[in-house]
């Protein structure tokens, strides 16, 4: 936290409630002094970013767990203290006191059911955490993923990720299916848009599209 170059982004994973919820019974003593443990290094992290001038207002900071518990295991699916889990998300854009649904066009509570996955909207999964992190990075969705929160209420936003090797990323909600993407390698004179048909790939909502002329050409989504 102190690094002059901080990394661009850490996981960790904290095992204590789920260790304790085994061993002594969700909602026990025991695991309530665990959580209160987990609280208080979120805490201390928190203050960390808030004290150094380098994290400070450009860090972003996703809390969530993989499932909850009941007794001492989790293994009933249908029970809701076993599938309801907590998720927040700390960053200089998100106003406190936020309903982190309101955050995302293609989420919806689902109040205390069990959403399956086939169900439009999807509730916000656990799942959901790797794609949110990306996003947050400026980055395209994990490949393949179907789990891709969608930022913002209506607006269509092109984003453009630059990568090492050359072969450069642009994506677009999928949901803007009244837009295409078009090309041109000059914007003089009467510019020669060219629309994109071939190459577009649908990656869990998100269109991507892989770019390595970058440089030397004009990109745009336009309403059709």
């Amino acid at each position: 936290m102190n690094s002059v170059t901080p990394t661009n982004y850490s996981f960790i994973h904290i095992s204590e409630p789920d260790l304790t919820g085994h061993v002594s019974g969700w909602g026990s003593l025991n695991w309530s002094n665990a959580v209160r443990h987990v609280d208080t290094q979120l805490g201390r992290i928190l203050d960390a970013i808030n004290a150094n001038a380098t994290l400070t207002n450009d860090t972003a900071l996703l809390i969530t767990a993989d499932h909850g518990g009941t007794g001492f295991s989790h293994t009933t699916a249908s029970l809701l203290t076993n599938y309801t889990i907590p998720f927040f998300l700390f960053s200089p854009m998100t106003p406190t006191n936020t309903d982190l649904y309101s955050l995302f066009r293609n989420r919806g509570n689902p109040g205390t059911n069990r959403t399956d996955y086939n169900a439009t909207p999807q509730p916000i999964r656990n799942a959901d955490g790797g794609n949110i992190g990306l996003s947050l990075l400026g980055l395209p969705p994990i490949p393949g993923s179907f789990a891709v929160p969608i930022f913002g209420a209506t607006n269509v936003v092109m984003n453009v990720a630059r990568a090492t090797n050359g072969t450069h990323t642009i994506w677009w909600p999928a949901t803007a299916n009244a837009f295409v993407l078009e090309r041109a390698s000059t914007l003089s004179g009467a510019i020669p848009w060219q629309t994109i048909s071939n190459g577009v790939v649908n990656r869990g909502g998100m269109l991507t599209y892989s770019v390595t002329n970058l440089g030397g050409e004009f990109y745009r989504l336009r309403k059709l």
